[in-house]
């Protein structure tokens, strides 16, 4: 199976432009997939929605999330998962930090599952072989690391063709809620990481 990726940018009109709202987050600001009632409100999409830019982007399965007119999208750049921040004016790379060895599973694209959240001017990762990252919004800078093996959390990702969710590595994106991450990192006696 190929896989193909490519990120867009399309302008909805002047008032989307003007309103845009941050998507810090998988499936957006309340992780609920819905846009706040401030946000943009079209009761019509356009027939032709122009492309404002798009870009060629690494294999991976994590959904980009915009925070302070910045895109960041999660990729397999190069052998290794790496954060990307873009302009959301016009796609043009701001910086890239690898941060893990890419994952591979047999069944689907090489590179990072879990979409990356934005909280405080930070930008939080989860590595598919099981490491979370604390990036540096700004400039990519990693301000800390944690790696799960320490904690006793084992990776048994990359089994071969064989079924099942146990050995698709780390998955699940965190969540920043007063203060502090949460990570869902399954495991004997801790199914979550904070």
């Amino acid at each position: 199976m190929h896989f193909r990726n490519t990120l867009l940018a399309t302008a909805l009109g002047q008032a989307a432009l003007v309103q845009a709202v941050d998507w810090p987050q998988w499936r957006g600001p309340t992780r609920d997939g819905i846009l706040p009632s401030n946000g943009i409100m079209l009761t019509k999409l356009p027939d032709q929605p122009g492309v404002v830019w798009k870009i060629k982007s690494g294999e991976g399965l994590s959904s980009p999330v915009v925070a302070d007119d910045t895109v960041f999208h999660f990729e397999n750049r190069g052998g290794k998962e790496t954060m990307v921040a873009l302009s959301a004016a016009d796609g043009s790379e701001q910086w890239a930090t690898g941060l893990a060895p890419v994952f591979e599973d047999g069944q689907g694209p090489r590179g990072p599952r879990c979409t990356p959240v934005v909280d405080g001017g930070q930008v939080f990762a989860q590595c598919s072989r099981g490491t979370l990252h604390c990036l540096n919004a700004r400039n990519g800078n990693v301000q800390w690391e944690l790696d799960y093996a320490k904690l006793g959390m084992k990776f048994i990702g990359e089994k071969g063709r064989v079924p099942g969710s146990r050995r698709h590595g780390f998955t699940g994106a965190p969540v920043v809620i007063g203060g502090m991450v949460y990570a869902m990192v399954g495991g004997k006696g801790a199914g979550i990481v904070c």
